[in-house]
């Protein structure tokens, strides 16, 4: 085998959309190829009974594998917005809602303990259950605290967390 084939063959692999350029080659740097096993799993999918039916049981979607493994839950539950008691124009649960549509397990982590204080004049305070809390939230998660704002009232310019001391 020589350089030459190998180069046939990733193009080949490449037209089939089995291989994919995930960094291009530049001066002084190789390229970055990535398998797509979704598309090859797809396109051989005739032929796996020919390998065993064995096979073609475990890469079947339909089967569920036997397995004494529990499985976590796969996303919080969310906050409570669809009551009859939760009003349209309560801002902080729609941001809830935003928060935990975008990312559940940091909304379980450290958003879901927040509560809003106060919010007038383009600006909102949080209370966070404790110090650690609130320092860690204004440090690492005000930007995406106040994007989520943002969408729902656009006059919002800035957001505090506040410990509840």
């Amino acid at each position: 085998m020589n350089e030459r084939t190998v180069k046939r063959e990733m193009a080949k692999f490449r037209a089939l959309g089995w291989v994919t350029v995930k960094r291009p080659a530049a001066r002084g740097r190789v390229a970055v190829y990535e398998i797509d096993l979704k598309q090859i799993m797809i396109d051989t999918q005739e032929v796996w009974p020919i390998i065993g039916s064995d096979f073609q049981a475990r890469m079947s979607e339909d089967s569920e594998p036997v397995t004494n493994v529990v499985p976590f839950a796969a996303k919080p539950p969310g906050p409570e917005i669809n009551t009859p008691e939760a009003k349209p124009e309560d801002v902080w649960s729609q941001v809830q809602s935003i928060l935990h549509g975008r990312d559940p397990e940091l909304w379980a982590s450290w958003f879901q303990h927040l509560s809003e204080s106060e919010r007038a004049g383009g600006r909102v305070i949080l209370v966070a259950p404790s110090r650690f809390m609130a320092d860690y939230i204004a440090q690492k998660w005000t930007a995406r605290l106040l994007a989520a704002y943002s969408r729902v009232d656009p006059s919002i310019r800035t957001v505090h967390v506040n410990a509840a001391d």
